[in-house]
């Protein structure tokens, strides 16, 4: 009996051990989290020293910061990219496919004129007719490339000619760019297409340090202009 009385003592023993240790923890184990909560991302220290917006504008990616090295004019900056700088891509050009166009010149459009003076002509339909110089400005994309000039025009006399030129002007005098003509030969039929054989002189088009206008000459009767035809390539739209 001493015995077994002295088992259930040791047994209440151990579970008051058990329950006060258990009691011990839960009062510890709050305390425990405070304790380490001064290591933990909760904590001042941590924070100071993690990330936040002070450091990030000192030490880490935000705009302030990487204006310095960002894309600037297109080109991409060494470390970073701002953002406001990113419209400056913007300066690469959009590309087009080349195009070959054409422009063509009617009758209409040419003005007896020469050296200021007037000559008299006749204007059928669709046709100069007579003796004259006659001209037209001529308006191509900027950097477009000429490549063939042409010309209807009449000769139906061994003596007169017809003779047009696509030229370019600047302050230091006009150049010339394609010519045909008819040499004065009466062709088998009254109107032809006359091309230009020996290619096209100063063929890219420079607006900015150019003016280029078409020139007719009408020697006499029996010859006349009907259409003058330009084909260039461009990669304009």
């Amino acid at each position: 009996m001493n015995r077994q009385k002295l088992k259930r003592l040791m047994a209440k023993g151990i579970m008051a051990y058990v329950a006060v240790f258990s009691l011990v923890l839960m009062v510890a184990m709050p305390a425990l989290a405070l304790i380490a909560a001064k290591n933990s991302v909760n904590s001042r220290s941590i924070i100071d020293h993690t990330i936040k917006s002070q450091d990030l504008r000192n030490k880490a990616v935000t705009t302030d910061r990487i204006a310095p090295r960002a894309v600037k004019r297109g080109k991409i900056g060494k470390r970073a990219i701002r953002t406001e700088h990113i419209n400056y891509i913007g300066d690469s050009k959009i590309r087009y496919s080349t195009k070959t166009k054409v422009l063509s010149i009617s009758a209409a459009a040419l003005n007896p004129t020469v050296g200021g003076g007037v000559y008299p002509y006749n204007k059928n339909v669709g046709q100069i007719e007579g003796q004259g110089t006659f001209s037209a400005p001529v308006y191509l994309p900027d950097r477009a490339v000429v490549i063939g000039f042409k010309a209807e025009l009449r000769d139906i006399s061994a003596g007169p000619f017809t003779d047009v030129d696509l030229r370019r002007w600047s302050t230091t005098g006009a150049d010339t760019m394609a010519a045909v003509t008819t040499n004065g030969s009466p062709s088998s039929s009254s109107w032809r297409t006359f091309r230009d054989t020996n290619g096209i002189s100063f063929s890219t088009i420079n607006n900015t340090t150019h003016a280029y206008y078409a020139v007719g000459y009408l020697s006499g009767g029996g010859v006349g202009i009907g259409r003058i035809i330009i084909t260039y390539r461009t990669t304009r739209p």
